[in-house]
């Protein structure tokens, strides 16, 4: 006769809180859904995505001239991995004890700490004024990098703001094609509210953008609000920017291991991923607010 013994129900205790902890992580990381991923294969410490620049015009050919060559430079942005790991030994006296369920707490701290460090690994990509690089000459502000601008003080002129990060985006050939984004801090996204023009996410007729965290549109751009910006800078106020601005790698889905530590006598749950998150194409696919700017 089989027996199920403690392995079994511990493997299949890991599958289950596993798929759990995956599906926690994909609702509570804001920023993943508004980027590019990348699969990295085992074996790889980086990944490497290749960019080029945009091609030139064909110009018209003379006759019996010779049509010449164009150079094709390509370029390539790497995405560094590293492995982010989460730990909590539950003692029996915590667990059996308690008037809660400890273990369960356990896990939802652990997705919410790895959902957190991947908001963290965007977020600071794109609001790290290091990351860009001249790519616009045409601003109001003058100062570089010419994609890191000052914020208007006033609610009344943030329209105007979004409208210059919009042509600045666009100089660079990004469409406003239903992905272009931005996010912004609580005391901007209460300017935002305020403007007429600004067409709220509960009015869209779509449940599922308000649960993913989408506040409302304007001219074209998808809002979103992140209260965890300010961990990353403390002068930043909103970033627009198209989803193939920031590119995370992930080379190890989120996952939690757990095992019976029987000389203490504790539960020990160790959650873990391997990710990385990189700007692309030198910040011409991003604008950033910055009040230090």
């Amino acid at each position: 006769m089989a027996i199920v013994g403690q392995t079994d129900v511990n493997a299949t205790r890991q599958a289950l809180v596993s798929q759990l902890i995956q599906e926690a992580l994909q609702e509570r990381a804001k920023m993943l859904p508004l980027v590019s991923r990348y699969d990295a294969p085992n074996g790889a410490q980086s990944v490497g995505i290749p960019r080029r620049d945009a091609a030139s015009k064909a110009s018209a050919l003379s006759e019996d001239a010779e049509v010449s060559a164009d150079a094709m430079t390509l370029s390539v942005d790497t995405i560094s991995l590293a492995q982010y790991p989460k730990r909590f030994d539950v003692s029996d006296l915590a667990k059996i004890q308690s008037s809660v369920d400890v273990n369960s707490l356990v896990v939802e701290d652990i997705a919410s700490s790895l959902a957190r460090t991947l908001d963290e690994l965007i977020l600071t990509e794109l609001f790290t004024a290091g990351r860009y690089t001249s790519v616009d000459n045409d601003q109001n502000d003058g100062s570089e990098p010419d994609h890191v601008l000052a914020l208007s003080s006033g609610p009344a002129d943030i329209k105007g703001d979004i409208l210059n990060a919009r042509k600045l985006l666009k100089n660079q050939g990004v469409q406003f094609d239903g992905r272009v984004h931005a996010v912004c801090t609580p005391a901007t996204e209460e300017a935002l509210l305020s403007e007429g023009d600004f067409v709220r996410a509960d009015a869209y007729g779509a449940r599922e953008h308000i649960l993913n965290g989408e506040i409302g549109m304007l001219y074209g751009i998808r809002f979103h609000t992140h209260s965890e910006i300010t961990d990353v800078s403390s002068t930043a106020q909103m970033a627009i920017f198209h989803e193939n601005a920031v590119a995370v790698g992930i080379q190890k889905e989120f996952s939690l291991e757990y095992f019976r530590d029987v000389k203490y006598l504790n539960d020990v749950y160790t959650g873990s991923m391997f990710a990385g998150a990189k700007m692309m194409n030198g910040g011409k696919l991003s604008v950033v607010f910055d009040s230090g700017n």
